[in-house]
């Protein structure tokens, strides 16, 4: 017999999977790439070529300036209409999920280890050249017009800032620092999105649902893609109240290209740190894990997740903030096409294995 709700979802998965392609794969908006070309730079794939601080800063004032902005819902849609060639960022969750795995802290101890002596050893130009502008960059106070300039005598602390972010919008501090007794400075924030981890966590148990459950022979359940929609509605809500008249975006673009910068020097066996510390491994984790090593700084044990969630978590929360799955035709299509539902599972699992929060478990019960 046929099922109405499938046919609808069959209509509407290409265009899904045009707008998505696969969340797992890496989204063609990093900042420093998308800039790369029309600036002549060529961050992150080549250990010998790199760029002053003063090009790099001048890369990020050109991708702030051609960011795609999220519709305010106090405008009409036609207001909030955007020039083709915009280009998203990342969403906060990549900065989080990286900045979860001790990354600057272990970038900061390495500059202040290589100005001290030569006891990680004498770095070749390259690296100098990446200490250097890494130095500028994230550890010196910015120029006052950048976009980078958000700490001030007012809010001092920049990673205090971020911080701040994670929690009004997620609901979630960074673990690490908890666990080392180094709670938010006071006062209190007050406008949080405390119940955004727990809706999360039952979406990805009803996208989990919908996934076990679509090979009936009555034809896949409806009800999971219904839930998922009122959860994804949940959320879109509670990103855009935290949103309103552009708030936060500043601060997460500044968090999101602070850490993509860090990831980029860990992504590959060729970038100039690298090599110099001898960090070569299979893994963006190991290469850290290897280089916290060497500088004395111990990292979480689970940040091969945090690190593999980085990308994927950002592109399905840059939909779910876009209102893409508000309704059940787009909702059931995560768990109804394959590809989309191979993206959603490694995102569960990943999940559980950075938070310890078991999806595929909880969705047995329901």
């Amino acid at each position: 017999m046929p099922n109405p709700f499938t046919d609808i979802v069959k209509k509407r998965i290409e265009l899904t999977k045009k707008k998505e392609a696969k969340l797992a794969a890496p989204i063609a908006s990093d900042i420093f790439r998308t800039v790369r070309d029309r600036t002549s730079m060529y961050l992150g794939a080549k250990a010998d070529v790199t760029s002053d601080a003063a090009s790099v800063l001048e890369a990020m004032e050109a991708s702030w300036r051609g960011r795609c902005r999220l519709p305010d819902p106090d405008k009409p849609s036609s207001d909030g209409a955007e020039p083709a060639d915009c280009f998203e960022t990342n969403h906060l969750i990549y900065a989080y999920c990286l900045e979860s795995t001790k990354i600057i802290e272990v970038f900061a101890k390495a500059i202040e280890l290589y100005a001290r002596d030569e006891g990680l050893g004498v770095p070749d130009r390259a690296t100098q050249a990446w200490l250097e502008t890494t130095e500028a960059l994230f550890f010196r106070p910015p120029p006052p017009h950048s976009v980078m300039a958000l700490a001030s005598s007012a809010r001092p602390d920049i990673q205090v800032i971020r911080r701040n972010a994670y929690v009004r919008l997620f609901g979630m501090d960074l673990g690490y620092l908890l666990k080392e007794g180094r709670p938010l400075p006071p006062p209190p924030v007050s406008a949080v999105n405390k119940d955004f981890v727990p809706t999360f966590f039952r979406f990805l148990e009803e996208c989990w649902a919908g996934i076990i459950n679509r090979e009936n022979k009555s034809g896949p359940n409806t009800s999971s893609a219904i839930t998922m929609a009122e959860l994804a509605t949940k959320m879109y809500n509670m990103f855009h109240d935290r949103r309103r008249w552009g708030a936060l975006e500043r601060e997460e673009f500044v968090a999101v290209s602070t850490l993509a910068w860090f990831h980029m020097a860990v992504e590959s066996n060729d970038t100039a740190i690298v090599k110099a510390l001898d960090a070569q491994a299979s893994t963006t984790a190991q290469r850290l894990k290897k280089i916290a090593d060497r500088v004395g700084v111990p990292v979480p044990e689970r940040n091969d997740a945090f690190i593999d969630l980085a990308r994927p978590l950002s592109t399905l929360f840059r939909c779910i903030e876009a209102g893409d799955y508000n309704d059940a035709a787009h909702a059931g299509a995560l768990f109804l096409e394959a590809g989309l539902a191979n993206d959603l599972e490694y995102i569960i699992s990943k999940w559980h294995q950075a938070t310890g929060q078991d999806a595929k478990a909880a969705a047995r019960k329901l």
